[in-house]
């Protein structure tokens, strides 16, 4: 988020940050450079804990008609009453243009879990649990992974939206995904033609 955000900055874009779940507020980013309070901002919202509630119907009455929405997550999320899927379906509406950005961490965890016995962690265990996958059942994982998060955005999508799809590469990387990061961003087709313009 901070790198598209100090290009579009860059180019003189206006951008707005937002969290998907939760209470937080838009949060607008003018200016030629990212300030350091833009970098306060943008880590406040990263730093926010988890939340069930959905927070995006009302960023749609922001998004310009020539906008560009770009959505960076695990796609993990539940969308049962499809609040979600109704404001991606309602984004893609004129000429903007919706970028999904898929943080795909499965790679990485199926090489922990398939090296040895794991701790798995997480909300409404009272303590780790300890757990090793064979081959066949961390394909079956890997197969409800991929259905749900395709779930999310396949049957809405229309000409308006491009997914990317970053994956977490097996063996785990040891500089905290810097490379890897530097990687995808420097070489993402979709992200060459967004900022295409701005050299």
């Amino acid at each position: 988020a901070r790198a598209v955000a100090s290009v579009a900055l860059a180019g003189g874009d206006r951008v707005l940050l937002h969290p998907l779940f939760g209470q937080g507020e838009l949060e607008e980013l003018r200016g030629k450079k990212m300030s350091p309070r833009g970098l306060e901002r943008l880590a406040a919202l990263a730093q926010q804990p988890a939340a069930p509630q959905f927070n995006g119907l009302r960023l749609h009455r922001r998004l310009p008609p020539t906008s560009v929405w770009i959505v960076i997550s695990d796609f993990y999320f539940d969308d049962a009453d499809s609040q979600w899927r109704t404001l991606l379906q309602r984004a893609q509406e004129g000429a903007r243009w919706v970028i999904l950005v898929e943080l795909d961490s499965w790679p990485a965890e199926r090489a922990l879990l398939l090296g040895g016995a794991a701790e798995v962690d997480g909300p409404g265990l009272e303590q780790p649990l300890r757990r090793q996958l064979d081959d066949s059942q961390a394909a079956t994982v890997e197969a409800r992974i991929r259905s749900h998060t395709a779930g999310l955005w396949q049957d809405v999508r229309r000409g308006g939206l491009d997914h990317v799809l970053w994956s977490w590469p097996e063996p785990l990387v040891t500089d905290g995904g810097g490379t890897c990061f530097t990687g995808w961003f420097l070489h993402e087709p979709v992200l060459q033609r967004l900022f295409g313009k701005r050299g």
